[in-house]
C-alpha cells in the first residue's frame, strides 16, 4: 500500500510544539521563546510588570537570537555571522575581513574578498532598526549595525557605494583576508 492507495493508513503526525509560553508566578511575568530549529535554545524573560511593547520586543529578540544561534548551512553563512557579531562588538574592518575570505562575501562582484565599512547618518532623525535594515538593503548587504545615531554596513569593496537619499555616507579603507 502506497501513499496514493485509498486503503492505506496515513502516517501519524506529531502535533506542533508551541514556540512560546507565558505565565505569572508570585507577581512576576514569565515568558519563554524557543530559539532555532529545536536544538533546545530558549530565551527567558522575567519582569515585575508588563509594558505595552514588551512581548513584541522579546519576540524580535528571539528572532534575532534564532538567526545567530541557528544552524548555518554553509561555511560562508557561519563566517558572515561571525563577522557581523565581531563588527557589532567594535572590531576594526581589518579584523573582520579575514573571516569572510575570498568568495564568502555578502553579494556579487566580491572576487578578491575585500570589504569596506559604510558609516551612515540620517539627515533628519535618529535611525531605527527598520531604517538601518533599509539602508543595508539599498547598499546590498545584510551585515548592518545600528549604534545610536550611526549605522555601519559591511559591504564588498570594489565600487563606491551609490548615494542613498536621506543619508550621509562615509567609507572606510578596503580591508581583505590578507589584512
Amino acid at each position: 500500500a502506497g501513499p496514493a492507495d485509498p486503503g492505506s493508513t496515513p502516517a501519524p503526525t506529531t502535533p506542533p510544539r508551541p514556540a512560546s509560553a507565558t505565565d505569572t508566578a508570585d507577581g512576576i511575568h514569565l515568558s519563554a521563546y524557543a530559539l532555532g530549529s529545536g536544538e533546545g535554545f530558549v530565551l527567558g524573560v522575567a519582569a515585575g510588570r508588563r509594558e505595552g511593547g514588551d512581548h513584541t520586543i522579546a519576540s524580535v529578540g528571539a528572532v534575532l537570537l534564532s538567526l545567530l544561534t541557528g544552524e548555518h548551512h554553509s561555511g560562508a553563512g557561519a563566517a558572515r555571522s561571525s563577522a557581523l557579531v565581531r563588527l557589532l562588538l567594535g572590531a576594526a574592518p581589518q579584523e573582520v575581513a579575514p573571516l569572510l575570505g575570498t568568495g564568502a562575501g555578502t553579494g556579487e562582484g566580491d572576487g578578491d574578498g575585500e570589504r569596506i565599512v559604510v558609516h551612515a547618518r540620517p539627515e533628519r532623525q535618529t535611525p531605527d532598526t527598520v531604517a538601518a535594515a533599509a539602508l543595508g538593503t539599498a547598499l546590498g548587504s545584510p551585515l548592518v549595525d545600528l549604534d545610536g545615531e550611526v549605522v555601519r554596513v559591511l559591504v564588498p569593496a570594489g565600487q563606491e557605494p551609490a548615494p542613498v537619499p536621506g543619508w550621509t555616507l562615509g567609507v572606510s579603507a578596503p580591508a581583505g583576508p590578507g589584512g
